[in-house]
């Protein structure tokens, strides 16, 4: 195996595999809570507000998502090289009947999602720094500082939108849209001969909305936004977010240049006079001509338009948490077993808990309990019962066989008069012998005698006294000694087998 499918394989990249599906219907639900919110909410700024939060929330989510996955990931595999490691120090194999472990298609899909997600993430953050390079160097390169008069302007404008900061504004041979570039140096672009091709109250309206980008810090706010894009690129929801993002932005400045000029009418033909272009640059850069003219121009003269419907994002958010779900709920994942917690179905419970309660290793449970499919624990019950077959390759298991015996034979005759689970024969201290060591070779059962308690006092109790020739681990000439103290039928162990072997060693 290569350290690359070493690495695919690994808890790590499981977990964030599965956090990566989880997180398609954790925004889809955030991408129907917000198209159902915008239904009623109109502010500009409330809609913004929205938008941001639901964005934000899916990455928390996602976070969220990864630090509860993470562990089970780990435990996962935890259990499976426990089994690995048991069948090979049994020397298990394919010639004893032993096969590899089978997958559901998701299971087998799992370990290459993060590497595709990985060099999705590399290639678009590839794109977006050349786009990054690209628009820094719109500064520098071909740009000459604006008339005094225009400074002045804009310094004007600065004092009284409350912008702190020092702003250039530059004339640019490179682009055809005005523009910000920076956050903590910001500048205005504005293409050469606009300055003097539209009226100058319509530039100064422009300006406005350029300075209200700056106020708001929305450059900053927007490569935050780009880097959520490209670290999930792979998200439908995520892009339409975005997108309500951006043009809530634009209307945001819109509606504080018209609420600071209450000049609707001239800011929309100033808007309606820049040439709407579309281009790259639109995605990192704060615009004046960002969005959708026609609808910002609408919107600005309180013009009604068609209201867009919101089934379509809605219907889409619905069929891709139905798709999620359903595939998670084939594999479910993010599960932490806790001590001594079954999360699996009652079928395996009771296999665990009832039938090889008291032969089953500490080993073998922890591996059992950290399985996640029926395949799987099917698989391992197969093999539980292979490795203690004392005759492989015939079609009998007399171990097994032996084993459910014992059980039955132990609910038929050791069984006291307490409720059940307590009161069944497996679960008595009786039973529970005879299902791990088998009939005694010696037994004395006293129904109504008296009880010599190992300090020399009688008491008069029913016991049993069983006495085995030879127990592996144990010793020779093992006695364990039962008492019905409450006269319930149900005989507790006095001395057990391994206070029995301390015992023959202090002799």
């Amino acid at each position: 195996m290569t350290q690359i499918q070493t690495w695919i394989q690994s808890p790590t990249a499981i977990a964030v595999a599965r956090t990566l599906l989880h997180s398609l219907w954790q925004a889809a639900l955030a991408a129907f809570a917000l198209a159902f919110g915008l239904r009623f909410i109109h502010s500009s700024r409330i809609r913004y507000a929205a938008a941001c939060i639901a964005l934000s929330a899916i990455v928390f989510l996602s976070i969220g998502t990864f630090v509860v996955v993470a562990p089970q990931a780990l435990l996962e595999r935890s259990s499976r090289d426990i089994m690995s490691s048991r069948l090979a120090s049994q020397d298990a194999g394919p010639a004893n009947g032993f096969v590899e472990l089978p997958t559901y298609p998701l299971e087998r899909l799992l370990p290459w999602i993060t590497p595709l997600w990985l060099s999705g993430v590399l290639l678009f953050s590839f794109c977006r720094a050349a786009g990054w390079a690209a628009l820094r160097r719109l500064r520098w390169r071909a740009v000459s500082d604006a008339t005094q008069a225009w400074l002045e302007t804009l310094n004007r404008i600065r004092v009284r939108m409350k912008v702190a900061r020092a702003v250039a504004l530059l004339e640019s041979g490179l682009t055809r849209v005005p523009l910000v570039i920076g956050h903590l140096r910001p500048a205005i672009l504005m293409p050469v001969g606009l300055l003097t091709g539209l009226p100058s109250e319509q530039i100064e309206l422009i300006l406005m909305h350029e300075m209200a980008h700056i106020r708001r810090c929305d450059y900053l706010v927007n490569m935050l936004q780009t880097f959520v894009e490209s670290v999930m690129f792979y998200n439908p929801a995520v892009w339409w977010i975005s997108s309500v993002i951006r043009t809530e932005r634009e209307n945001c400045c819109d509606d504080t240049v018209v609420e600071s000029t209450n000049k609707a009418p001239l800011y929309a033909s100033a808007l309606a006079a820049l040439e709407e272009i579309r281009s790259d640059q639109r995605e990192v850069v704060m615009a004046a001509a960002g969005g959708s003219l026609v609808k910002r121009i609408r919107r600005i003269l309180r013009q009604s338009e068609p209201q867009t419907s919101a089934l379509a994002p809605v219907l889409s958010s619905l069929a891709v948490i139905v798709v999620i779900a359903g595939l998670l709920a084939a594999h479910p994942v993010g599960q932490q077993p806790q001590p001594g917690q079954i999360v699996f179905p009652n079928p395996y419970a009771s296999w665990l808990e009832e039938d090889v309660l008291y032969i089953i290793t500490p080993q073998e449970r922890a591996a059992f309990v950290g399985l996640s499919s029926d395949a799987h624990r099917d698989q391992f019950i197969e093999q539980f019962w292979q490795r203690r077959d004392p005759t492989p390759g015939t079609r009998e298991n007399e171990f097994r066989d032996e084993h459910y015996r014992r059980i039955a034979y132990a609910n038929e005759h050791f069984a006291s008069s307490l409720p059940a689970p307590a009161g069944l024969g497996r679960r008595t201290d009786r039973g529970r012998i005879y299902i791990i060591y088998g009939s005694p070779d010696e037994k004395e059962a006293h129904p109504a005698g008296t009880y010599v308690r190992p300090d020399g006092t009688a008491e008069p109790y029913a016991f049993e006294v069983w006495r085995y020739r030879y127990i592996e681990g144990i010793g020779r000439n093992v006695l364990l000694e039962f008492v019905d103290r409450n006269r319930t039928g149900e005989f507790r162990q006095s001395i057990d087998p391994a206070s029995k072997s301390n015992l023959l060693k202090a002799r």
